[in-house]
């Protein structure tokens, strides 16, 4: 690294920026101005405002806010790619993860926390829970205080309601609608939630004309294989859970699901020999469709 001052040469970014400080009597970020950034450096990417500095090396954040952030499709793609690699669907979210944890903390801290959080909505929006801020905000913006009375929000919770993605009804998943999306797609025809006495564990879908029986192991209680008793990483990963189980029911239900009923399951179809197919992420239900169109 050199000094773009007076060249001298450093083995340290470290040992640089200790040199700035004392010899040119600057800081960090009056040196990263002055000598190396460049436009658009300080500035939002999307909306332009001033963003803070982070070192030499990296110079200023690219986003104001977490707000700019998530408009950022660059992010939002990223993290896509991310949830699809670690868990096999883009949309994924783990909410039995975030009430471990959060529930994992002592019951002081989590009252801590929603009281400093009801501190800080009062003193920004006037009520704890922000609502007079929010009609506001709709009344300025739309002329209504609700958001539920805009025709648009209307229509799209009809949808919601129609094909429930969050498991109000108990049955459907993201993964599953996803499925029956691109059967309906192809005129397939399918019956959801199905089983006789051959598979009587109502697979999510099946399909008559090929007698297809379809289980889609999207969640994360069916790992993202089945379980092997022979397998020493799924042993560990086993006794991992088994750990987890003690504080936490989710874990508990996990293993029931992954060691035991998985498994039944697929013996019960190898054993009558059914068209048994394990979809588990939106790349096996493409690659599972798409074949069936060629046919």
């Amino acid at each position: 690294m050199k000094c773009l001052i007076c060249e001298t040469i450093f083995n340290s970014n470290r040992s640089l920026c200790k040199h700035i400080r004392s010899e040119h009597t600057q800081t960090i970020q009056e040196y990263y101005d002055n000598y190396i950034k460049s436009e658009p450096d300080g500035k939002c990417i999307i909306c332009g405002n001033n963003t803070t500095f982070v070192d030499i090396t990296k110079g200023y954040h690219k986003y104001c806010s977490k707000a700019c952030v998530n408009k950022s499709s660059t992010h939002v793609k990223s993290v896509m790619r991310t949830k699809e690699k670690r868990y096999g669907f883009a949309g994924y979210n783990n909410p039995d993860k975030h009430n471990e944890t959060w529930y994992n903390r002592p019951e002081e801290e989590r009252k801590e926390i929603y009281e400093k959080r009801d501190q800080t909505t009062i003193s920004r929006y006037g009520d704890k829970n922000n609502y007079t801020k929010y009609k506001q905000t709709m009344k300025e913006n739309y002329g209504v205080e609700s958001a539920w009375c805009l025709p648009k929000v209307q229509s799209a919770e009809a949808w919601s309601r129609r094909h429930d993605t969050l498991k109000v009804n108990g049955n459907q998943s993201k993964l599953e609608v996803y499925l029956e999306q691109r059967l309906d797609d192809l005129n397939i025809e399918y019956i959801p939630q199905y089983g006789d006495e051959r598979y009587p564990y109502h697979c999510d879908i099946y399909i008559p004309k090929t007698d297809t029986f379809i289980e889609i192991n999207g969640y994360w209680t069916h790992n993202t294989h089945f379980f092997d008793p022979n397998s020493e990483a799924d042993i560990n990963q086993l006794e991992v859970w088994k750990e987890r189980a003690k504080t936490s029911k989710h874990f508990a239900t996990a293993i029931r699901v992954w060691t035991e009923l998985d498994i039944q399951k697929r013996n019960c179809a190898i054993k009558n020999n059914l068209n048994y197919i394990v979809l588990r992420n939106i790349k096996d239900i493409d690659k599972y469709v798409d074949c069936l169109g060629i046919q």
